[in-house]
């Protein structure tokens, strides 16, 4: 099963997902930037 979750705040927002018990998480800045960065 897998399992996604993104948390936005003013300054930055992460994103995780949980794939076999393997949990990978990361930090972008709430900016046009750091929102083409998640979409790579």
């Amino acid at each position: 099963m897998i399992f996604i979750g993104i948390d936005i705040s003013k300054l930055t927002f992460d994103a995780a997902y949980s794939l076999n018990s393997r949990t990978i998480h990361k930090q972008f800045s709430n900016n046009p930037k750091g929102f083409g960065e998640f979409s790579l």
